[in-house]
């Protein structure tokens, strides 16, 4: 339940992980959004979570869900995420 409460990006990417590594892919990509709209910022960890094609991440392309954090991904590249 803690979980779901979390308002820190850092932490809500790595849950996101967390959760990827699980096997979860659809919860981490919810989790990982939130981590966006927290605030998490850092581009490479962005781009490489997306695209880790190890934990199926790769497996929801394509889906309205992932379109829609790739989207976000990259208006925070175009803003200048760090």
């Amino acid at each position: 339940m803690k979980l779901r409460s979390l308002k820190d990006g850092n932490s809500l990417y790595n849950t996101a992980c967390l959760l990827q590594r699980l096997g979860d892919p659809l919860e981490a990509l919810r989790t990982f959004r939130k981590a966006i709209d927290a605030g998490f910022r850092n581009m490479l960890h962005l781009k490489e979570f997306l695209s880790d094609e190890n934990d199926g991440m790769l497996a929801l392309h394509g889906t309205p869900e992932y379109e829609e954090v790739k989207r976000m991904v990259e208006a925070v590249e175009v803003t200048g995420g760090g």
